[in-house]
């Protein structure tokens, strides 16, 4: 298994969602998914001790505006829905089947490597020597 890209943290890979739509992805590593999950930690303290609360919709939505690059296929209408903050967050939160892929696929490395072989290997045209992903 080639990890170049978990070294520079540029691993992205496309994946089908519904049909004419894929969602192209970006690996946050575990690092990355920690120190975003510190902005919603909220710690109360009683008679002494401390209680640390997880805000789980916030701490996902904010994983998948930085996993999110791209939704090829998606529409608002006639109009490609844009990639913004907001529409991601109102996908996180309204679509079951767009929240389970995001956040299921951006956090692991194996399943967003295999991903990323399977397009280049799609991609690779006649040109490709037998066995790689690259032209010759």
């Amino acid at each position: 298994m080639d990890v170049r890209q978990l070294k520079n943290k540029n691993l992205t890979a496309f994946f089908p969602l519904a049909d004419g739509v894929k969602l192209q992805l970006r690996f946050v590593n575990k690092e990355r998914a920690d120190q975003i999950r510190l902005d919603y930690i909220e710690r109360e303290e009683s008679g002494g001790k401390i209680k640390e609360t997880l805000d789980v919709a916030g701490y996902e939505r904010a994983l998948a505006r930085e996993i999110v690059v791209d939704w090829p296929g998606l529409l608002d209408g006639e109009d490609p829905l844009p990639v913004t903050p907001e529409n991601v967050d109102w996908l996180m939160r309204d679509w079951l089947e767009f929240k389970q892929l995001v956040i299921g696929s951006g956090l692991s490395f194996e399943l967003m490597l295999a991903a990323s072989q399977k397009e280049a290997e799609k991609n690779c045209s006649a040109t490709c020597a037998p066995g790689s992903t690259t032209p010759e």
